[in-house]
């Protein structure tokens, strides 16, 4: 008899369950969407005028292009959509070589990035990379102004293309 009431009362038990799963509603947990995006990185840079005519100069002098020189003050833009860091670097100019003064067939090349018109601190361009500006954002810009100075003394009285690069980087 025991055994009997046991029986029934694990069957009521089972029933009991059973009734229980079928009544609950059993729901997948709510969902939610993430929107996301992505733009491949791009590092680019323009420079207009891009174009700097120093014209002629006297060995032993300089010439620069601000207000006072030739007006030609160049303005560099970051065209890409990170923040960029531009470089700057000159050339060897057919036999004249670019030096931090000048001399005897070298010449020198500078860059200017504050105060140009009034109190410029001029930096010499090398044949190397120099920072010229960091932390430019996106279509944001820098301004430039150079100082060329020809040899002291030269046998090559002929133009030379005294170009320089402007380079963005990361």
């Amino acid at each position: 008899m025991k055994f009997l009431k046991f029986f029934f009362v694990f069957l009521f038990m089972l029933f009991s369950i059973t009734v229980t799963a079928c009544l609950i509603k059993i729901e997948a947990a709510t969902t939610g969407t993430v929107t996301a995006t992505v733009s491949a990185k791009n590092i680019a840079i323009g420079v207009s005028s891009g174009t700097v005519t120093y014209g002629v100069v006297g060995t032993g002098s300089s010439k620069s292009t601000t207000s006072t020189g030739t007006d030609q003050t160049q303005i560099a833009t970051n065209e890409g959509n990170t923040l960029e860091t531009f470089n700057i670097k000159g050339q060897t100019a057919g036999g004249w070589n670019l030096a931090s003064v000048a001399g005897s067939e070298a010449y020198f090349h500078r860059w200017c990035t504050a105060s140009c018109d009034a109190t410029p601190t001029w930096y010499s361009l090398s044949t190397g990379y120099t920072t010229l500006a960091t932390g430019v954002a996106a279509s944001a810009t820098q301004a430039f102004d150079l100082l060329v100075g020809p040899p002291t003394s030269t046998t090559d009285y002929s133009t030379h293309s005294v170009d320089l690069t402007v380079q963005a980087t990361e």
